[in-house]
């Protein structure tokens, strides 16, 4: 992306790009989009940019973040990584509920889910609501594991070009053990790359995929 541009209208402009990419190949009553890839890639403006130009074109559209799947709220899953690196994976996360939500989309029902709430450190209840909704956008990490996505959108920035967004976040603390964990997901979700429908290279240019 262009330094001189103002990040938001590029990401406006990037968004459209997508949009007509996925309008383009996959025509459906009902669309599961996944938008997978590593910390700080940009996945979650990229899934709200795409989102808002799903509903400029009179989409309904519910937005699902990973984030809310995980199985421990971020400092409890913080201290469970510090007992062992082997309780950093795709196991964190409630992938089954994550497939049930998706079901209860495609069958226009509404569900009870949780949203995390990372000032307070804890989730709570909230109604995910998908009657009458076509459009589902999903992104997280490890959404390469799902099986129910119509498009997998893979941006293609591993942990250490993403430094920089990282601790402009300010989300986490940053030091070496962070980064040990960033690289144990990069190991997982590298994997992503040939499983995926669309893939966005590191100046967000939408590559021809492997299929």
């Amino acid at each position: 992306m262009k330094e001189n541009l103002n990040v938001k209208e590029a990401y406006k402009n990037f968004a459209l790009k997508l949009f007509n990419r996925i309008n383009q190949e996959w025509q459906k009553d009902k669309l599961v989009i996944g938008i997978c890839g590593e910390s700080g890639s940009g996945k979650t403006v990229t899934g709200l940019g795409l989102k808002e130009v799903f509903e400029s074109k009179n989409h309904k559209v519910t937005y699902l973040q990973m984030d809310d799947y995980f199985h421990l709220p971020p400092h409890a899953n913080h201290e469970n990584r510090l007992k062992s690196f082997d309780n950093v994976g795709q196991h964190e996360v409630n992938l089954k509920q994550l497939e049930e939500h998706i079901h209860c989309f495609l069958n226009d029902e509404d569900a009870v889910g949780q949203e995390c709430d990372f000032t307070k450190n804890k989730f709570v209840e909230k109604l995910l609501i998908f009657k009458e909704k076509n459009v589902l956008i999903v992104e997280g990490t490890y959404l390469g594991e799902s099986k129910n996505l119509d498009v997998l959108t893979f941006i293609d920035r591993d942990y250490k070009q993403t430094l920089k967004n990282r601790i402009e976040r300010g989300r986490e603390s940053f030091d070496p053990f962070i980064e040990k964990v960033l690289e144990i997901e990069h190991h997982i979700i590298k994997k992503y790359k040939k499983r995926s429908d669309i893939i966005i290279d590191p100046n967000y240019n939408i590559e021809n995929t492997y299929a």
